[in-house]
């Protein structure tokens, strides 16, 4: 995660900044279409099923570890059939998120395409007219769309991290339990 956010959202932030200069010195009066662009990235990307997700996955991993420990308990009270409704109950609300997520992360990369590739009809659409009054260049807008891609796609790649940075930190969590366990 560490060797992610120097490497992705440090190298994206400064790409994003790079391009926000050069496209305020092209043409500042459609930056409204690259901040709906921006807009509609983070809404799709910052769904708070991602962050449960892990919350799920370690209520499973509690309940099964809780049923393996006290599995002589359980038998000796035939408390099986409870033990077993508690995991599937568990179970089927992590499968449900996670196919959920599943579907989100396989139509991600089509829905940016379709992000992008609107963005860029509207920024044509939107200068078209300038182009024929001879007041924008065909290679200013030109321009404009390449520094708009490089714009979104920063913020796609500083969004992919964002998702990983829930599960990093219940990873961190536990390695700080784990080491507090030991030198006690």
């Amino acid at each position: 995660m560490l060797i992610m956010t120097f490497r992705i959202v440090i190298f994206a932030s400064i790409v994003a900044i790079g391009a926000l200069i050069k496209v305020m010195n092209t043409n500042t009066s459609m930056t409204y279409i690259i901040a709906l662009a921006v807009v509609l990235v983070l809404i799709i990307l910052c769904m708070p099923r991602f962050q449960n997700f892990q919350k799920l996955l370690d209520k499973l991993n509690l309940t099964m570890r809780e049923i393996n420990s006290d599995i002589p308990v359980i038998r000796a009270f035939t408390n099986e059939k409870h033990e077993e409704k508690r995991f599937d109950k568990v179970n089927q609300t992590l499968t449900k998120t996670s196919l959920f997520l599943d579907c989100t992360m396989s139509l991600m990369f089509p829905i940016m395409m379709l992000i992008m590739n609107k963005t860029t009809l509207l920024i044509v659409y939107n200068e078209a007219k300038n182009i024929y009054a001879n007041l924008m260049g065909l290679g200013d807008m030109m321009a404009f769309i390449q520094y708009a891609m490089q714009i979104i796609m920063s913020f796609l790649m500083i969004s992919m991290v964002a998702i990983i940075i829930p599960r990093a930190s219940v990873s961190i969590k536990r390695i700080n339990d784990y080491g507090t366990k030991k030198i006690l």
